[in-house]
């Protein structure tokens, strides 16, 4: 079966003990908003969350079965993920208090280990004066000195910290230690995978009152130490004269990540693999083949399957601006 339409989900919001009330204003639909809602998911493929098609013909029906059914016109030449489902994952996060130090293991370990390899990036959209984050381990801190560190509490001072600016991109790859600090809305966009190996968490208790498991053990082996974490990133346009502007923001490993503002009619071809748009502002139309046109909103994510194809994107109140996320093979 093809499928040759552009698909929006539902998006799931979820309470988180970090959480804020942000979200609510952000995203359309009827979604039931618990307090403290740090994450909503937009689109995902997981045993315990799989996402379900907002409208259009294929309303109702689920990612993972159409994982199921449609496979090879939803992926094309993208790669499953590890664990045989859609390979990428959406988020909108909104933070109110500091994340948990915590790092995801790369393929290798991931095996080893029984879990699942993640890499994943961050669009900041929204950030609080004094806003932080956290993003790798300072220059010269081995697997001693953070041990030591993280058993006496005293693992900030071993990071590298910025002070992040709505725009601002940041790509952390597998084996990167990492915490989001309080007063940030942002994009999350990772690789299809639930292993998070807390290394700290505050000393605070989770939404049940007791304290979170923690995984010491397990980050220090997926730790990449004396690798250097880069810092942000800021949308440079490849071409000045381009019609709608766009630019590069990641260009390796599982997925590519482009930004792109459109101002008149863009067409493009999904060229064989799964795409997602994510409304970062403004709001237009999403247009494949000859289909009926779809209403893009802000904070919307779409998925054009690989047999999609030609599809034309306009705007309607000239300032659209899109994340172009690309499923690698």
């Amino acid at each position: 079966m093809s499928l040759q339409q552009a698909l929006r989900f539902e998006p799931q919001a979820y309470q988180r003990v970090w959480g804020g009330e942000r979200l609510q204003h952000r995203l359309r639909g009827e979604i039931a908003w618990p307090s403290q809602a740090g994450e909503a998911w937009m689109l995902c493929d997981r045993p315990e969350q799989a996402s379900h098609v907002a409208e259009g013909p294929l309303s109702g029906r689920t990612l993972d079965g159409l994982m199921l059914s449609e496979e090879a016109a939803l992926l094309g030449e993208s790669a499953r993920s590890a664990s045989g489902g859609f390979p990428l994952i959406v988020k909108w996060l909104d933070t109110a208090a500091l994340l948990s130090l915590q790092v995801h293991p790369g393929e290798g370990l991931a095996k080893r280990l029984g879990s699942e390899p993640k890499d994943e990036c961050w669009y900041v959209c929204d950030a609080e004066p004094g806003s932080v984050l956290y993003l790798g381990l300072r220059d010269g801190v081995d697997a001693a000195a953070f041990a030591d560190a993280s058993a006496n509490g005293a693992v900030l001072e071993l990071l590298q910290s910025f002070t992040p600016r709505p725009g601002d991109f940041f790509h952390v790859p597998a084996g990167t230690l990492h915490s989001i600090g309080a007063g940030l809305t942002l994009v999350e966009i990772q690789q299809n995978s639930d292993t998070t190996y807390r290394a700290h968490d505050w000393d605070r208790v989770g939404l049940d009152g007791k304290c979170r498991q923690l995984h010491r053990e397990e980050a220090l082996q997926a730790i990449a130490f004396g690798r250097h974490a880069p810092g942000p990133i800021r949308a440079r346009v490849d071409d000045e004269a381009a019609v709608n502007p766009m630019a590069v923001l990641l260009d390796e490993g599982p997925f590519g990540v482009q930004w792109l503002q459109v101002l008149e009619d863009y067409r493009d071809n999904t060229q064989g693999r799964a795409c997602i748009y994510i409304v970062l502002a403004g709001s237009g139309a999403l247009r494949v083949g000859e289909n009926e046109a779809c209403r893009m909103e802000a904070g919307d994510a779409w998925l054009l399957p690989a047999d999609a194809a030609n599809y034309m994107i306009t705007e309607s109140d000239g300032d659209l601006e899109l994340l172009r996320v690309e499923a690698r093979a």
